[in-house]
């Protein structure tokens, strides 16, 4: 008799753990999102602009290929870097997770 009121005890106890720490997680998340509410501005404009960034980068890119043609091989170098560094940084944050 008495072990089942320490496993009853023990439930109460673990059943308020779970309660605090969801209230814990919640409270978190609420103040994650309140200090990403500016680098989420920032992404929206950014993101808005997407288009003439890359009409600019790609007019820039004409223009320096023009200039030195053998530069054509280190863009494409970097541009790769760049790309599977923002693959392995997407990854880390989604864990897995397809985002869209």
């Amino acid at each position: 008799m008495n072990s089942r009121h320490e496993r009853q005890q023990r439930k109460i106890l673990l059943l308020h753990k779970i309660r605090s720490q969801r209230a814990e997680i919640r409270r978190l998340g609420e103040e994650l999102d309140r200090r990403m509410q500016s680098v989420d501005v920032i992404w929206g404009m950014l993101y808005q602009f997407r288009a003439p960034v890359m009409l600019c980068s790609g007019l820039l890119l004409m223009r320096g290929l023009r200039r030195k043609p053998g530069r054509l091989l280190l863009y494409i170098r970097r541009a790769a870097g760049v790309l599977g560094t923002v693959r392995f940084i997407r990854r880390q944050f989604t864990s897995g997770k397809r985002v869209r």
